[in-house]
């Protein structure tokens, strides 16, 4: 009992570590993923706490680009709990007393784009989902949602203009 409760704060501590590696601002600087001087500067804006997230509508088109940084930002902040694959199957899924989301699920992705940006956004009280507010850009979440549609293979991104 005394291991389990051990591994579940080490557990709990590499998520925190990884939090905290995050960049706390929407700044890419100096992360060797600058903006080329003539990309579009438009940023995206947090959505408001009283907005119902069921009825966010993502801002981000799901275009190659777009599932690209998802997919790299999935690989820095989500893999280790739920796996390459989005199963849930991390690394640390073992060690966690609840079970990381299967991203590849009905349950998932039968869920509105707000809603899954929400819990990014947010966490799940009573689970280790972390909130990722301060971590990731809200760009960045939405790519991440982006990128979680794909997890299934059935959506295919848009091409880019």
């Amino acid at each position: 009992m005394q291991l389990r409760i051990l591994l579940v704060l080490i557990a709990i501590l590499a998520l925190a570590t990884t939090a905290i590696g995050c960049p706390a601002s929407d700044t890419t600087e100096g992360t060797g993923t600058e903006a080329p001087e003539d990309a579009d500067e438009t940023e995206i804006d947090e959505p408001s706490d009283d907005e119902d997230p069921a009825s966010l509508s993502n801002p981000v088109v799901a275009d190659i680009e777009s599932i690209a940084r998802g997919e790299e930002v999935y690989l820095k902040t989500c893999v280790t709990c739920h796996g390459e694959s989005g199963l849930g199957d991390g690394s640390a899924s073992t060690e966690l007393v609840v079970n990381p989301a299967n991203l590849t699920s009905e349950l998932t992705q039968e869920k509105a784009d707000g809603e899954i940006f929400d819990t990014i956004t947010n966490g799940r009280q009573g689970t280790p989902m972390p909130a990722w507010k301060g971590g990731i850009s809200p760009e960045d979440r939405w790519n991440l949602v982006n990128y979680i549609r794909t997890l299934t293979g059935k959506d295919e991104p848009e091409a880019s203009e």
